[in-house]
């Protein structure tokens, strides 16, 4: 079998941005970070940005894209940064 020579080809294939969402918790008493990535599907925060700032440092590799949701489940902040991007 011959070497792979592109990184991307031992791991599988194209990797993409880890994707979070901050909203309001029902008990308005703090914040959920939603995502995939999550072991146990979502986390609760004080801050919103707690939140933001765990969703950043758990995405400093693949990056990641952050949206901050209000009480009526619309966009109010997009946070996007880079794979590699550890200043934050």
């Amino acid at each position: 079998m011959p070497p792979l020579t592109d990184p991307t080809e031992v791991r599988g294939g194209d990797f993409s941005m880890d994707a979070y969402t901050v909203r309001p918790r029902q008990t308005r008493d703090g914040y959920n970070l939603e995502s995939e990535r999550l072991s146990h599907g979502r986390l609760w925060y004080r801050n919103q940005s707690d939140a933001i700032g765990f969703a950043k440092w758990n995405s400093r590799v693949n990056g990641g894209r952050i949206e901050v949701l209000d009480e009526k489940n619309e966009i109010i902040q997009t946070e996007e940064f880079a794979a590699g991007n550890f200043a934050y």
